[in-house]
């Protein structure tokens, strides 16, 4: 699923949707998880906390988790990486697929 909110021409980056359960972190954590979130490049922008629409999903599935993970005090952003990018993409992909109780790859397009 890739959601876009403004105007899109030929992206040239890949999409993850994460989230993120700050309250179970400790500060170091944090800090790892705030600068991936954080990091920009060349088509590789700043996550933006996720503005949930129930109107942009045809996964019922990825909608009820979210929805929980969301009434349970998580945080949902959507990370978008540079296709070049490959290495950013890799740490993306194996740092939020832990899947845990403080981080989880919800979604991803790349």
């Amino acid at each position: 699923m890739k959601i876009r909110n403004d105007f899109v021409t030929n992206s040239s980056s890949s999409s993850f949707i994460v989230a993120v359960n700050e309250k179970e972190m400790d500060e170091s954590f944090k800090n790892v998880i705030k600068g991936i979130l954080d990091a920009v490049g060349n088509d590789t922008y700043k996550a933006q906390e996720f503005i949930f629409d129930e109107t942009d999903f045809s996964d019922d599935k990825l909608k009820e988790k979210i929805k929980n993970l969301l009434n349970n005090n998580w945080k949902i952003y959507q990370k978008d990486v540079a296709y070049d990018d490959e290495a950013f993409s890799d740490m993306m992909q194996k740092v939020f697929s832990i899947n845990n109780d403080k981080i989880q790859l919800l979604d991803s397009e790349w």
